[in-house]
């Protein structure tokens, strides 16, 4: 969704400014006199994503503004925010005696560590005390791995350190084979704007990338090198053949949180605590993994990282129990994509100045992977029974993407993939109380009407079973839709963007094709596909056990549905 509709919402308690952005709001004060200490434990790190660092301080004369604030140890904290932050206050003691204690827990940044005191809150900020630096040990260590589905095999990326890197593979108990790692990176010059090009902007390492070969049987890897250390072991289930009964978890605007409740600089101030919600979704999915075959889509608005480089990490590191055993397969969200100028279809600034840099470098997805403005993240796969078509919304549906729809579904052979469904981040049909009279290219209605005149007549041609949306933070259910009515000759719309950022508004009136609405809750959906049935299930992130909604296709046939508005 829009920052926009956020902004005026933001409050961190008394401290409703938003998050310091050196550069963007001016230069950080440094006091004449310390007045404080402030001192971090252990001294040094191993380097794993999820360490603890104890943070203990002491200050003269406590105020609620005062704060704490982490940096790689060899940046300039008047030009680059902090990673981690949090208000000392945080600590019940501090306001009575000036003395207290945090926790932070932190991913390897492939640097090491140096926290700061502030005075004065977070838009003001005079530095004032400092501790030692924390060093990491190991900054090549391989983490954060995700595996997608290649043109050729499975591909998994992971980052780590400059020096090279290896995939280790083998089925079973023979022997380890070895495959060399492509690296890639980019720089704050190959992005759009600040504060993706400016306070940012910090480097944690490359993205490494290995492919291991399609096999019939399982398939146990680790990542690293004898010089960086070795991941553990994760294993990844064949891929399906169109007979097998497939499982398929999918959501929208996920986003990522600290379990240490900390806060993160952002853009404009939103999301200062992250996406809470997240937590509950990534426990859910991990709570999914089974012995079989298996895939996650992330339908857009990935880590909201909006030009700060580190919530890239963070994001990872959630995902990372799932991601490195089932392929994680994403569009792009306007968080990710959109900036004016850029080759964006909407000319916003929602992602903070990235224009899909960071995003289609670190997922490997099978996309052409040429740079902004000449990029083209779309794609297509099949699954078992299912054939996905994943769209960019961020870029024009007409032209060389409409050319690619057309072909791609064309070319669906329904004996072998008997259920098509199409993924695109904003949605083709919506339910919003956000601005509703606004018909403008960028609103939720009138980008809709935009999505149903260039793609409806395509998907309803070659018989497009669901079309799967997000961007609105809600969870919407249609009937089958053609030509905005219900019709046993459309397809279903389910908006998926319950995820993890905070809910969006539905509208006062719904209209009467929607039969399940839920703005208040997260979650994600889980699907199964045979080649006679797909069926689907919303599950709530504070319900896991409870399945909310079902809707079930048999040969298109409709078993089972629900109706609900929440």
């Amino acid at each position: 969704m829009r920052l926009t509709s956020v902004l005026s919402l933001l409050a961190l308690g008394d401290h409703p400014e938003p998050l310091p952005a050196p550069g963007r709001t001016g230069t950080i004060r440094h006091a004449s006199r310390a007045g404080g200490e402030v001192a971090l434990r252990p001294a040094q790190l191993e380097g794993r994503d999820g360490e603890e660092l104890e943070i203990s301080y002491w200050v003269d004369q406590p105020t609620k503004d005062d704060w704490v604030g982490l940096w790689k140890a060899d940046e300039d904290i008047d030009k680059v925010s902090p990673f981690k932050l949090q208000m000392l206050e945080k600590d019940p003691a501090y306001l009575v005696n000036g003395t207290g204690r945090l926790n932070f827990s932190v991913v390897n940044l492939r640097g090491d560590l140096k926290a700061f005191l502030f005075r004065g809150g977070l838009k003001d900020p005079e530095h004032f005390g400092a501790t030692a630096v924390v060093s990491v040990a190991n900054k090549q260590l391989p983490t954060q791995r995700r595996v997608a589905l290649g043109k050729e095999g499975w591909s998994v990326a992971w980052s780590a350190g400059s020096h090279t890197q290896h995939l280790l593979y083998r089925v079973g108990a023979g022997e380890w084979r070895q495959v060399p790692a492509a690296r890639h990176s980019y720089s704050a010059k190959d992005m759009c704007g600040a504060p993706a090009t400016a306070e940012g902007w910090r480097w944690a390492g490359d993205i490494h990338e290995a492919v291991i070969p399609y096999l019939d049987t399982p398939v146990t890897y680790k990542v690293g090198s004898e010089h960086a250390g070795w991941t553990e072991e994760a294993t990844i289930q064949p891929r399906p053949t169109p007979e097998s009964t497939v499982s398929i978890l999918a959501f929208g605007d996920l986003g990522q949180a600290d379990a240490d409740d900390s806060m993160e600089s952002t853009f404009g101030g939103s999301f200062p605590t992250g996406e809470l919600p997240s937590l509950n979704t990534t426990r859910g999915l991990k709570k999914e993994l089974m012995d079989g075959p298996q895939v996650v889509i992330h339908n857009g608005d990935l880590a909201y990282a909006l030009g700060y480089a580190s919530i890239w990490d963070q994001f990872f590191a959630q995902v990372e129990p799932v991601a490195s055993r089932v392929p994680w397969m994403v569009t792009v969200g306007n968080h990710e994509r959109d900036w004016e100028g850029s080759g964006s279809s909407v000319g916003t600034k929602d992602s903070g100045g990235e224009c899909g840099v960071p995003s289609q470098t670190k997922f490997r997805m099978p996309w052409d992977t040429a740079r902004q403005p000449n990029d083209r993240p779309w794609y297509s796969f099949d699954f078992g029974p299912v054939h996905f078509l994943m769209m960019s919304t961020e870029h024009p549906l007409n032209g060389t993407q409409g050319v690619f729809m057309e072909h791609d579904l064309s070319s669906v052979d329904r004996s072998k993939t008997p259920w098509v469904v199409a993924v695109g981040h904003r949605p083709m049909y919506i339910d919003s109380g956000f601005n509703p009279d606004d018909r403008s290219h960028d609103s939720d209605y009138g980008f809709a009407a935009y999505y149903q005149g260039q793609v409806e007549a395509i998907f309803l041609k070659h018989g497009v079973d669901a079309v799967l949306g997000a961007h609105h933070h809600s969870y919407q259910r249609s009937c089958k839709l053609k030509a905005g009515k219900c019709s046993e000759d459309g397809f279903y719309v389910i908006n998926l963007g319950m995820g993890g950022a905070s809910n969006s508004e539905l509208s006062k009136s719904p209209a009467p094709i929607w039969d399940f609405l839920d703005g208040t809750h997260h979650g994600y959906v889980r699907m199964t596909a045979s080649r006679q049935r797909l069926a689907m299930e919303y599950i709530r992130g504070s319900q896991p056990d409870k399945v909310a909604d079902k809707l079930e296709l048999t040969s298109g046939v409709v078993v089972v549905p629900t109706m609900e508005w929440v």
